[in-house]
């Protein structure tokens, strides 16, 4: 039993096995943090005040929260809400959990908003660029207690305690056509609105097919050729890597051999990203390839002077997305510091930059949160990125489709970082100058 007019210190029974119940006077002043801390034997936490008071005590301590303690007006507890959203999106604002003085009172409420569901039906990718999605766009009927739908539920309340709420939707659907920069899809290409990919912008990828003249004579305002099959071509004089190396170097990804010098033509197609992180409003993505094989500089190491951050920001997305499509591009404060080369030993300082378009650092794909490996030096199939038909034709080293890829930051004199065929760090194996690695875009993106 503690007494009247003191406060409890943080930890102040923490890890003490042998607690089995306190009881707390309601003239308590102050709760630290984490004071029941590793309690395994704590069963009962009595308070002389109401739930609200208590409420007051560990508003600010998320440890504190979760024990059930009976207070003079009823026990105090943290409540949990499952959703079942039968393939709809939740409003942010809908809690996964409550107390009572998150409701503001036993008699308080929380209102709850309506969540959202369309589902894609279809898409094509139109020549300017953008696609042309059709949805069926789904009515919220209401949240329920019950899949039977027998109890509407309008707000959470204190006598819910842990519930279920199952979302209802209209069975007929309105069908709506719209025309969007970006369309979300699985690893097929399928449309899906929990897909891990995004399909947005454009950049030319995959050689012709047989078959497919080209109207040689014109071009569009960007630069590209039309062809029989009504898709845009970008032309290309091809100068691949010379050395044949296990019979994949120096080829298209149908085996075509690639002609040094000849002309080739390149369907100009959606680029697909990986969406690495993602919330209500922004996404993190990765190119899912190799999207062109270009020099990291000339000898410049220093990711800020580079001419690929200069390409990346200049050249790619003005050729990769239109003007409203780089609304949606957020400029990132691109993290340049030591603690960005994770892994590497470097000891180079440099300053951030600000982008909208960037290469990723090897703090990013070492991330287990998002799928990789946390061992640079590991053969991690996430870090195996395929090169596109057209930086095959440009010139980067290929072995199973698969191709080296630059990272940002400066490990040497003249080197940076780069991830190499089989998803390992190759350190300092090409000069900046290279002409054989690819770049693999990142950025931030407004959903």
């Amino acid at each position: 039993m503690l007494t009247s007019g003191e406060s409890i210190a943080d930890g102040a029974f923490a890890q003490y096995d042998l607690l089995t119940s306190v009881t707390i006077p309601d003239t308590i002043t102050a709760l630290g943090a984490d004071v029941f801390e590793d309690c395994a034997s704590l069963e009962t936490i009595e308070f002389g005040g109401t739930m609200m008071q208590w409420h007051e005590l560990v508003k600010d301590d998320d440890d504190n929260k979760q024990w059930e303690v009976a207070c003079s007006d009823g026990v105090y507890k943290t409540y949990h809400v499952t959703y079942v959203l039968d393939g709809g999106i939740n409003a942010s604002s809908n809690p996964a959990s409550y107390t009572v003085g998150d409701l503001g009172g036993a008699d308080g409420s929380i209102a709850l908003a309506d969540p959202s569901k369309a589902d894609i039906e279809n898409y094509t990718f139109n020549i300017e660029g953008n696609f042309n999605v059709t949805q069926n766009a789904y009515k919220f009927l209401g949240w329920y207690k019950d899949s039977a739908f027998g109890q509407q539920v309008t707000s959470i309340t204190f006598d819910l305690g842990d519930v279920t709420l199952y979302a209802k939707w209209s069975e007929e659907t309105e069908q709506e056509e719209a025309i969007k920069p970006y369309v979300r899809v699985n690893s097929e290409n399928e449309p899906s609105s929990s897909g891990g990919y995004i399909l947005f912008g454009s950049y030319p990828q995959t050689v012709r097919e047989y078959g497919v003249i080209i109207n040689s004579q014109e071009t569009d305002e960007n630069g590209y050729y039309q062809g029989s099959d009504g898709e845009r071509y970008a032309k290309l004089y091809a100068t691949p890597y010379s050395q044949d190396y296990n019979n994949y170097v120096g080829r298209f990804a149908n085996g075509e051999t690639i002609t040094y010098g000849k002309t080739y033509y390149f369907k100009v197609e959606p680029i697909r990203w990986r969406i690495i992180t993602t919330d209500d409003s922004t996404a993190f993505l990765i190119c899912d390839s190799a999207i062109a094989n270009i020099p990291y500089d000339n000898d410049s190491n220093n990711y800020s002077d580079s001419s690929i951050r200069q390409w990346l920001n200049g050249e790619f997305i003005n050729a990769a997305f239109d003007v409203e499509a780089q609304k949606l591009i957020k400029t990132t404060e691109v993290d340049n510091s030591i603690t960005s080369s994770t892994g590497n030993g470097s000891s180079y300082t440099l300053e951030n930059t600000y982008d909208k378009i960037f290469v990723p650092s090897s703090r990013d794909v070492t991330n287990y949160l998002w799928g990789f490996d946390s061992n640079l030096g590991a053969k991690d199939p996430a870090r195996q990125i395929e090169a596109s038909d057209y930086a095959r034709a440009e010139g980067c080293f290929v072995s199973r489709d698969l191709c080296f890829w630059w990272l940002r930051h400066p490990v040497d004199s003249s080197y940076v970082n780069i991830i190499a065929i089989e998803g390992s760090l190759a350190g300092s194996t090409y000069h900046v100058s290279s002409e054989v690695v690819c770049v693999v875009p990142a950025m931030n993106i407004t959903l």
